[in-house]
């Protein structure tokens, strides 16, 4: 196996040299604060109105940054003040829309400062809100400082190595800034070109580039193409990890040879189609090396020992910098011990490893193509949250809850009762972890109109049942986003819980299910001796473990959307109330077929006129038809 992507280097201190000194501040530049300017100096409701208020804020951006020079604080007081800062430069846009020259030289001093001394993607969200009411206000001056934005973008990429946020500081270079004023007293814009941002847009959505080799005048060796054939490799083959890790090795030894080219080139005078490239070659570098490590780890753990040795730095590494969320349990644990030397090498592999196990599971569940109808069960009340009159613009989007909300006492627990052999919950008495997995989930069913469904999930049949239009999960622009499992059931037996066929007829490749889950049981036992270990590996099991349940539900042929994180994310929506609840939103939307009210269903006649106008408003909010509303055909009563 190829593991170059383990050590492919993407250090790049080169990118300095395209840029003067005028760039970034030097510690000598900064002016010590002439007075002292308190905390709460924009807290009043008159600040803004008067004429020296820009003069506040830039005094105490100089205050917070002679605190932030000061050495031996602690890293608490270190982020405080910084904030405190960005905060200034918010307060000294606002009040300084209409800018002269000299606020305008002190806007551009104030920017520099944060790029150089702590670069947030915060800075370019302050500049592209000022340029949104820029272009409103018809300020004088525009923030048009495109050799800063473009050094803040490269600083983001070649150092930080985030490529969505650098992408961000380039947009702000191709802004169209007004500028120039006609003789009419107007400004009119001027176009702006940032070379290669399309490209950095779809590498950083590990989407295929936008533009075509012919356009592309600097030669990149064959990184476009191993790209190219990786990503779409990817979307079509997720579980071919052989092929994927090639690809990722042949890709190393082209950027290699690109960028060595290139040494020797990086200076100021570099022209920007040589920019762009390295750009465009170092974010696919990026995502080649994001993607491929869970690959070359996978195999790895399969190596003799003689091989894994020559990767230790490499993979400790690797696991330390991750950014892929099957990793996170791993990556958490590495981060939490000050020496690599006390991690047990053979237990980064083997939870890896896990880690790989866990996904090709997960993508032979996931159900790419239903032939059949799917259909959800709820109370009025609850589908009424889909509906304009609470949803409002985002009507038509399914809320998808978090998994302790669901009313199954055992959800969840099927799975690790199969890998660990019992039966039951361990009789040890000791404090029991309420730890949750941000896991969400919105469970389906080919049963349609259901007696046991109805009780069960339709509110004592007193809800309705929602059947998807197949187009909603055939379109193709909708059905990437729409992440469906099929679950699968596993069998009590003697000892704990088996695996049988026979509770999983629509299972395609149940070969390899069975060969996966048996290897998820021998890790079990290799690892159970460490508790810390075992820890570890449940959290990587969180990603699959709503995905299996007890064989006696196998009647209710269910399916689930499902997302899974390993930290907290801003994703995350909340109910109201004392204690919200945690729901995703997420960003594709539900197609009904028909909607059949329940066989209790009472009063149909005062809710139907309601019901029938907002799904009608919904559907012409979406572009979808208008479904079919029918009452249950079962006589229960």
């Amino acid at each position: 196996m190829n593991y170059e992507i383990l050590t492919l280097n993407l250090t790049f201190p080169d990118w300095k040299r395209w840029y003067g000194r005028n760039v970034f501040v030097a510690e000598e530049e900064v002016p010590a604060p002439a007075r002292t300017v308190g905390e709460d100096y924009a807290s009043g409701e008159s600040f803004g109105l008067y004429v020296d208020d820009d003069e506040l804020a830039y005094q105490h951006a100089l205050c917070m940054a002679d605190q932030i020079r000061r050495k031996n604080q602690t890293k608490a007081r270190y982020w405080l003040y910084f904030n405190r800062f960005y905060k200034d430069i918010i307060n000294y846009l606002h009040v300084s829309e209409m800018m002269s020259a000299g606020t305008r030289e002190t806007a551009e001093f104030l920017l520099r400062y944060a790029a150089t001394y702590n670069l947030k993607e915060k800075l370019a969200d302050i500049v592209h809100s000022y340029w949104e009411d820029y272009c409103e206000s018809g300020a004088l001056y525009a923030l048009d400082f495109d050799g800063l934005y473009m050094a803040c973008g490269d600083k983001m990429l070649f150092e930080k190595r985030d490529i969505t946020a650098a992408v961000r500081f380039y947009e702000l270079a191709a802004l169209d800034w007004e500028t120039d004023e006609e003789e009419s007293g107007r400004s009119r814009k001027r176009k702006r070109e940032v070379p290669g941002l399309a490209d950095l847009r779809a590498i950083a959505g590990e989407k295929m580039l936008s533009s075509k080799k012919e356009d592309v005048r600097e030669e990149e060796y064959g990184c476009r193409e191993l790209y190219a054939a990786f990503i779409v490799l990817r979307a079509e083959n997720p579980g071919a990890y052989d092929r994927l890790l090639d690809y990722a090795g042949r890709f190393c030894a082209a950027y290699g040879q690109f960028i060595g080219v290139r040494e020797g080139r990086q200076n100021q005078n570099a022209g920007q189609t040589i920019q762009s490239a390295v750009r465009r070659c170092y974010s696919m570098a990026l995502v080649m090396k994001r993607m491929g490590l869970p690959y070359a780890l996978f195999y790895l753990a399969e190596e003799g020992r003689g091989v894994q040795a020559d990767y230790r730095d490499a993979v400790w590494r690797g696991l330390y910098e991750t950014t892929r969320e099957n990793l996170f349990p791993i990556q958490k644990y590495v981060r939490s011990v000050k020496n690599e030397q006390e991690i047990p090498y053979e237990m980064l592999l083997d939870l890896a490893y896990c880690a790989g196990v866990t996904e090709l599971i997960s993508l032979i569940l996931l159900e790419e193509d239903t032939e059949q109808e799917l259909a959800y069960y709820t109370s009025i009340e609850t589908f009424r949250f889909l509906l304009p009159e609470h949803a409002g613009e985002e009507c038509g989007k399914l809320s998808v809850m978090h998994m302790a909300y669901m009313n199954d006492p055992n959800e969840g627990k099927t799975l690790q009762r199969f890998v660990s052999r019992k039966d039951a919950e361990d009789g040890e008495r000791a404090r029991r972890s309420v730890r949750y997995p941000y896991v969400f989930m919105k469970c389906f069913t080919s049963l349609i109109d259901d007696l046991p469904m109805w009780e069960m999930y339709g509110n004592h049949a007193k809800g309705c049942c929602v059947i998807l239009d197949k187009d909603c999960l055939e379109d193709n622009e909708q059905r990437g986003k729409i992440p469906l499992y099929r679950v699968c059931y596993l069998k009590k037996s003697r000892g704990g819980y088996r695996a049988t066929k026979e509770a999983n007829p629509q299972i395609k490749d149940w070969r390899s299910l069975s060969a996966y889950l048996k290897l998820l049981r021998q890790f079990y036992d290799r690892l159970r001796g460490n508790p810390a270990a075992l820890q570890i590996y449940f959290q990587i099991l969180d990603a699959i473990t709503f995905l299996f349940k007890d064989a006696d539900y196998q009647h209710e042929q269910e399916l689930r959307i499902l997302y899974s994180y390993g930290e907290a994310s801003d994703e995350f929506r909340h109910t109201p109330g004392e204690f919200p609840k945690l729901y995703l939103l997420p960003d594709f939307y539900i197609w009904m077929k028909e909607l059949i009210l329940g066989p209790k269903v009472e009063n149909i006649a005062e809710k139907m006129p309601y019901l029938q106008e907002q799904i009608e408003k919904m559907c012409d909010e979406i572009g979808v038809l208008m479904p079919e509303i029918t009452v249950s055909e079962i006589q229960y009563r």
